[in-house]
């Protein structure tokens, strides 16, 4: 099997498509399971400068295996890197992987089977979050995580229609002609989180159509230390500032929703993003609480603290962007 299509070789059908940046071990990992599967497809992983050892592994393997082709990118974000490996792509269908998920035996040929005949479908894949068997304390990034995430996922399955205003990526596929026709002229520049959301709106923008399958499946690996948790939360915020700017008609203003269903003294602390001195303070505060609730093994003051953490962070985030201060 080739993936060049020229030579008098057979193109082919798919090209999976893999941004990744230091993730060299749960790069491979799913790389080998995609690979195990047969069938015409191009493997295209573009390393975004990378200072492990990720680019050399990939050009061991592609030595091994001729459908992966590395590619070696300088930093320019997953977007950019993505649309690299896509330039280089000639499947009809690309799919596009998460370096960190570990999928299931033969995503590539389900993936390829949604888009017979079809060249406006995008499919958004399942890919549920690995949270630990019993809680551990400093864990509640990731059940957080995969709390929000489920909570996605059964909003699509109530109403199709919400997909491509909330996308989120890391198993999704489509033709190539949808991705040109939605993307062909956006410069690939989102410096913040939600990056995954704009992808979908530009979508919904020209007339595509989304589908979640959950029988096409992955297990998405999440963590994040407390510091990361914020500067994450504060990334969200400016990102969906960022989008209520661009996309006025499609997206909610921001404001209303980061206090919504809050009370009391938990209200207030979201509330003091709004100014920068008692927004430390608060944060101070509320991390304290979230470490505290960890070392003494209360999951409910752990996993409350940090709900209120990250509104608290998200609202600060989109606050300093609308100041124009970056977050």
């Amino acid at each position: 099997m080739s993936v060049t299509g020229d030579g008098g070789r057979t193109a082919p059908e798919a090209s999976v498509v893999v941004a990744t940046h230091n993730r060299a071990q749960s790069l491979m990992t799913m790389l080998s399971v995609v690979l195990a599967e047969a069938g015409r497809f191009e493997v295209l992983v573009v390393d975004d400068a990378s200072t492990d050892d990720t680019y050399y592994r990939l050009r061991a393997l592609s030595e091994q295996d001729r459908r992966v082709q590395p590619i070696r990118v300088e930093k320019m974000g997953q977007r950019a890197a993505t649309r690299a490996g896509v330039e280089r792509s000639v499947g009809r269908v690309l799919i596009f992987l998460d370096d960190d998920i570990l999928p299931e035996p033969g995503i590539v040929g389900r993936h390829l089977r949604r888009h017979d005949g079809r060249d406006d479908l995008i499919v958004i894949g399942y890919m549920p979050t690995d949270v630990p068997t019993r809680w551990q304390p400093g864990s509640f990034a990731t059940w957080l995580y995969a709390e929000s995430y489920r909570r996605r996922c059964d909003a699509y399955q109530r109403d199709p229609g919400t997909i491509l205003r909330n996308l989120w990526m890391g198993n999704v596929s489509m033709s190539k002609a949808s991705y040109l026709r939605a993307l062909g002229e956006v410069a690939p520049d989102f410096p913040y989180r939600h990056d995954d959301r704009e992808i979908g709106l530009l979508c919904a923008s020209a007339g595509l159509v989304a589908e979640f399958d959950p029988t096409i499946r992955a297990r998405h690996t999440y963590a994040r230390s407390l510091a990361q948790f914020v500067l994450d939360c504060r990334s969200e915020g400016a990102g969906d500032a960022t989008l209520a700017s661009r996309y006025p008609d499609l997206v909610d203003p921001i404001g209303p929703g980061r206090t919504s269903g809050l009370r009391g003294p938990a209200r207030l602390v979201v509330l003091s993003a709004r100014n920068q001195t008692i927004h430390r303070l608060a944060s101070v505060a509320v991390q304290w609480l979230v470490m505290l609730g960890g070392r003494v093994r209360m999951r409910s003051v752990e996993l409350t603290s940090a709900r209120v953490l990250r509104r608290l962070e998200q609202h600060y985030g989109a606050q300093t962007w609308m100041a124009g201060q970056a977050p």
